[in-house]
């Protein structure tokens, strides 16, 4: 659909979900093997994860951070830090 807020990059449905489940933005993580899957993280409180050996720099306004280990590694870290 054109002129659609429901796609990526836009954050359309993921405001729609955080509205439905009562979801805590600043509790939040965003995990993504591309910049713009961290999108969410200048949108809102959430902290982030850019995946694998990505060549995109991250920009300074998004709270996210590179990792090397995969997912497992941003679980550990977020069990870490709750």
């Amino acid at each position: 659909r054109k002129n659609c807020n429901c796609r990526k990059p836009e954050l359309g449905l993921f405001f729609q979900a955080v509205e439905k489940y009562d979801i805590d933005l600043n509790k939040s993580y965003a995990i993504g093997d591309r910049v713009r899957d961290l999108t969410i993280c200048k949108a809102s409180g959430a902290k982030g994860f850019l995946l694998y050996d990505s060549e995109e720099e991250i920009p300074k306004e998004m709270n996210a951070k590179r990792i090397s280990g995969g997912i497992l590694e941003a679980a550990q870290i977020i069990l870490r830090e709750d």
